[in-house]
């Protein structure tokens, strides 16, 4: 198994029921740039990123997180990483991500409720 299988947060998807103000407030405040548009949600990079994007923010009902994503260090780290997250019971699916590509997707209780 890899030493380090998760390398850096990869990117953020938040659900608000503002999108235009919540991208105004993304790119005119914290500094982010929109690098695209699809399906209703935009697409935005941090400075420095070279990766295409770090923030998605989608419309929603209410603020909220949808996702965090991490990257890994390989792709055999993620086969481990999610061999790892199945081993502890959390049940995932594979998935080809917008401009990410192969990635596992899980849902994590992590309020122990």
């Amino acid at each position: 198994m890899p030493e380090r299988l998760l390398s850096s947060i990869a990117h953020v998807e938040l659900k608000t029921p503002d999108l235009d103000a919540s991208v105004a407030y993304a790119h005119d405040i914290l500094g982010l740039d929109v690098v695209e548009q699809q399906g209703g949600s935009a697409y935005l990079r941090c400075w420095g990123d070279y990766y295409r994007y770090s923030v998605v923010v989608a419309p929603g009902d209410e603020p909220s997180l949808v996702t965090a994503a991490w990257r890994t260090s390989s792709a055999e780290a993620l086969e481990a990483a999610a061999k790892a997250v199945e081993a502890a019971g959390i049940e995932g699916e594979w998935f080809e991500g917008h401009a990410i590509g192969r990635a596992f997707r899980f849902t994590a209780n992590l309020l122990g409720q």
